[in-house]
């Protein structure tokens, strides 16, 4: 088997039949594939609907169910154990992945040696099908890393991977941005090179207001410990909670709920003593130091702007 796509699903009975439809519907060059959904003990009769859109599109799909609900993390790792293709590629149960999803991302891991890749999004709003501004990644595997530290550059979505990497990073158990985790581990396993992304939009991206990466921004105290984790382990940084706070206010979170604050001197203060700390970590460790840098300043130069122009904090959480 070439390819193993991996859909945890709940509740998914009014989105599936789009998101099975546009795999139907994709490129596959001849690459033999299985789709893997498990249904996360769903009340409202998804895996039903999922095996009548299986049969009516001719897709090759298995379809197992938890008999209680556990969350989407473990629903995907579910669905990972049950996959046997050499890549696997994540998939959710509401989005629309776009023609060359599948063979982009594998040509990108074959192309550059990763073991981990991503690429691009088109959000669009699930209420009147509106589309949001899109999501772009960097492509340069160091910038890449240089990410993990302040937020996810490889998101669930969109990401494909060599199955044999689970050997040595198995998939994080977390409730919240275990794709972020599970991107920072394979740098700590692989080194820089084992990330990728293809610089090509992949998915449609369904945007609603009870999904998870909505809630899970810098203010949802759940989240805290992966950057812990990231900077303890990428820069040998222990922060405090105060630092940890801070760190969390200011780094960039697509979609993050916004701390409806407005900037002041202390917070410039505070976030320049911490960027001395986290730069100077960056530079010794040889961990992407360039754009860790370039996050830094770019924080620094909007919390600027966000205190001359009186704006909140909401607008710090997008950097180019």
């Amino acid at each position: 088997m070439d390819l193993s796509i991996v859909i945890p699903a709940f509740r998914a009975t009014t989105t599936l039949e789009p998101t099975f439809s546009s795999i139907a519907s994709a490129n596959f060059d001849g690459l033999r594939y299985e789709v893997v959904l498990v249904d996360d003990a769903s009340d409202d009769g998804t895996a039903k609907v999922a095996a009548e859109l299986a049969h009516r599109l001719d897709l090759p799909v298995r379809i197992a169910a938890h008999h209680s609900r556990q969350g989407i993390g473990p629903a995907r790792r579910t669905a990972l154990a049950l996959a046997s293709g050499n890549f696997v590629a994540c998939v959710d149960a509401d989005d629309i992945v776009l023609p060359r999803r599948f063979l982009d991302a594998i040509e990108c891991l074959q192309q550059t040696g990763a073991q981990l890749c991503g690429g691009d999004l088109l959000p669009f709003h699930s209420d009147n099908g509106d589309a949001a501004d899109p999501v772009s990644f960097p492509t340069h595997a160091q910038e890449i890393a240089g990410c993990l530290p302040f937020y996810c550059p490889i998101w669930g979505c969109a990401e494909t991977f060599r199955r044999s990497v689970l050997q040595q990073v198995p998939y994080p158990h977390s409730a919240y941005a275990e794709d972020w985790l599970f991107a920072h581990r394979v740098v700590r396993a692989y080194g820089e090179q084992g990330l990728a992304n293809t610089g090509t939009p992949l998915v449609r991206y369904r945007l609603h207001a009870t999904q998870a990466t909505r809630q899970a921004g810098g203010f949802n105290e759940a989240i805290w410990p992966i950057w812990r984790e990231v900077l303890t382990d990428s820069l040998d940084l222990r922060p405090s909670l105060q630092e940890l706070r801070l760190h969390a206010r200011f780094s960039p979170y697509l979609y993050a709920n916004p701390l409806r604050k407005t900037t002041g001197a202390h917070d410039l203060h505070q976030w320049q003593q911490w960027s001395e700390r986290v730069l100077h970590a960056a530079r010794r460790l040889a961990y992407a130091p360039i754009w860790i840098e370039r996050h830094l300043r770019q924080v620094e130069q909007n919390i600027r702007i966000c205190q001359q122009a009186h704006l909140p904090t909401q607008h710090l959480l997008r950097i180019p």
